[in-house]
């Protein structure tokens, strides 16, 4: 999420400790240290078996700790979730007039798997209480997106319209 949040938006999201990885870590580094203490009362293959499981379960830790974040929209103190569709890149103008228009369930006739085309790429964050929604729309030029378009927050009329084609989208 960090592409769609980087600085366009300053003050309305903050980033905090997902609370359920941070402890999972704690536990699994727990198990580790027990495994490594284990370990050293043992010989020939249990003492490698059990010294491989500790580092498993410190790797394991460490990628819990790094992704136990979560994106908070501040206004409402909402948990964001992103969502990302793909479309043919020619038909990037098109969908940026679908976007700027609120016609969003016209998106859906535009949608294309990553594996069959792509090239556009429309990043959608949403609030798990529905309240706010915001896009971004990329083009994909040689080795990285570009954005088409900044930070768009969408109308408070139009945002279970745009929430319900994003998510049906997403699961076609």
């Amino acid at each position: 999420m960090k592409s769609i949040l980087n600085g366009s938006a300053e003050g309305k999201f903050s980033v905090v400790a997902n609370k359920k990885a941070v402890a999972l870590a704690v536990v699994l580094l727990l198990v580790a240290v027990v495994a490594f203490v284990m370990a050293g009362k043992m010989s020939g293959l249990a003492y490698i078996g059990t010294v491989l499981l500790g580092f498993v379960f410190v790797i394991v830790a460490l990628i819990k700790f790094i992704g136990g974040r979560e994106y908070i929209y501040n206004p409402t103190h909402s948990r964001l979730s992103k969502e990302t569709i793909f479309f043919d890149i020619s038909n990037s103008t098109q969908i940026r007039n679908i976007l700027e228009s609120g016609e969003y369930k016209k998106l859906v006739d535009h949608k294309t798997d990553l594996k069959t085309g792509g090239g556009a790429r429309l990043d959608a964050i949403i609030t798990e209480d529905g309240k706010y929604a915001a896009y971004q729309l990329y083009v994909y030029v040689p080795y990285s997106y570009e954005p088409v378009t900044e930070l768009v927050d969408v109308n408070p009329s139009n945002i279970k319209q745009f929430v319900e084609t994003v998510r049906y989208c997403v699961k076609r």
